[in-house]
């Protein structure tokens, strides 16, 4: 897990986060992970690289791993809270459960703006080029335009894992 490329899992991040900086992790870090940052004994990480160099879906293993370590962590009712979590975004391609709301005052907002304000882009530059990386959704439509009006009610996600709903 190494901060300067993009690697970093606090021991601090909710659980939900944490697993799924895990799940974001390259195959490769599987079996160091397992060793050296888990509790699992040695044959049971032999089982799991067996298993990794055989024909197993080392989704399968990355899904054990980040259960593991939210399990550590945060116990073993958040770690499972956050693996359903987890398959019901990315695999069922469903909204979370829980979503941040964020109050516009106002009936519209420029895209820009809401990025900015919400906390979901740290400037109206960095706004602007999650926008043009197509990185930004409303209602699950890509959108392309910076002048983008957003109304009350409209789901903004912005890459795959932050979400906000404008009250």
């Amino acid at each position: 897990m190494n901060k300067s490329e993009s690697q970093y899992i606090s021991l601090n991040d909710p659980a939900p986060e944490m697993f799924g900086k895990i799940m974001a992790m390259p195959d490769s870090a599987i079996v160091l992970l397992l060793t050296f940052a888990t509790e699992l004994p040695n044959s049971e990480i032999d089982k799991a690289e067996k298993r990794l160099d055989g024909s197993d879906n080392p989704k399968n293993l990355k899904e054990e791993l980040a259960f593991e370590l939210v399990r550590m962590y945060h116990g073993e009712k958040e770690a499972e809270k956050a693996k359903q979590e987890f398959n019901r975004v990315f695999s069922e391609k469903q909204l979370p459960g829980e979503i941040e709301e964020f109050k516009m005052g106002r009936g519209v907002m420029v895209l820009t703006d809401l990025l900015k304000k919400s906390g979901l882009a740290s400037s109206a530059s960095e706004a602007k080029r999650l926008i043009d990386q197509k990185a930004v959704r409303v209602n699950n439509q890509v959108i392309s335009n910076w002048s983008h009006e957003v109304k009350k009610g409209d789901i903004v996600k912005v890459g795959p894992r932050k979400f906000v709903r404008t009250i």
